[in-house]
């Protein structure tokens, strides 16, 4: 009798996961999981150096940019060939991205005086692989010789307006 109630709720389990993914069952049978509310952009900064990501989640393939903001009064050198950097890594720690471009025709780069008030403003994307398994990625930024600043990004998950199916 004391095992009663976790074998009932097993089996309530199991029958709801078979009716929702019955081949036999129409698309009416399978409700499909809530969506997540959308979520304000990921916001970090250190120092002089700031980041905005557009999107804090978003699914496997799809893609998140980053905009990095460094302000003035400030001198800083980042290279012309990539003057800034972005390196996303995984849970573990592995890095499953790494991307530094070359500063666009008018970018700042090189030696960099920024008086008071003045930005300078650097775009990155990161196109996450389908493959990528669901959770949390930290998105690492360095704006040339300057403090790295970090944004979390999580990929998986519904956002609001997403349709999903039921299989």
């Amino acid at each position: 009798m004391l095992h009663s109630r976790p074998v009932v709720l097993a089996a309530l389990l199991a029958a709801v996961i078979v009716s929702c993914g019955s081949a036999n069952q129409g698309s009416a049978a399978c409700t499909p999981s809530p969506t997540l509310p959308s979520l304000p952009p990921a916001i970090s900064s250190a120092g002089s150096v700031s980041v905005v990501a557009d999107h804090d989640r978003v699914a496997p393939g799809s893609s998140v940019s980053f905009t990095v903001t460094v302000a003035g009064p400030l001198h800083f050198t980042a290279a012309c060939a990539g003057p800034v950097q972005l390196i996303v890594s995984d849970q573990a720690g592995l890095h499953v991205f790494a991307e530094s471009p070359p500063a666009p025709h008018g970018e700042p780069c090189d030696a960099v005086s920024l008086d008071a008030g003045q930005k300078a403003r650097y775009t990155l994307s990161w196109q996450t692989d389908s493959s990528l398994p669901p959770g949390g990625y930290l998105a690492t930024l360095t704006a040339g010789d300057q403090p790295a600043v970090s944004a979390q990004v999580t990929v998986g998950g519904q956002q609001s307006g997403a349709t999903p199916a039921c299989q």
